[in-house]
């Protein structure tokens, strides 16, 4: 097993460890092919929660965050699983990647205005 200090000195060099798996993590195996409407598991490995959470039900909180406050589309229920369109997936991504840019490149200073 790693000490701390290993760890702490891959994060110093810029090396975010990953930790290894657990097999009684809960977390069924990535899916090889995602399909056009996923479950609220798939989704939260699609957008790579797994890899932040240690299980299912932490990840699954954090994407009904994510759904509420950022407003990730959703097909509806069927039981207790939330069933997601991987395309409306791939577009919010896009959406949330574009804000991002237009929020970073909005506080820049157009070099034609200096003169």
């Amino acid at each position: 097993m790693r000490v701390q200090e290993d760890i702490r000195e891959e994060r110093y060099n810029g090396v975010a460890p990953v930790p290894p798996r657990d097999t009684d993590s809960g977390w069924p195996p990535r899916p090889e092919v995602w399909p056009e409407v996923m479950t609220d598991i798939e989704v939260c490995q699609y957008l790579r929660l797994d890899q932040q959470h240690e299980s299912p039900a932490s990840a699954k909180r954090s994407l009904r965050h994510i759904r509420r406050t950022r407003g990730l589309p959703d097909v509806g229920r069927l039981g207790s699983k939330v069933l997601f369109r991987k395309t409306a997936v791939d577009a919010w991504l896009e959406a949330q990647e574009r804000e991002s840019v237009a929020t970073a490149t909005a506080g820049t200073v157009d070099n034609e205005g200096l003169r």
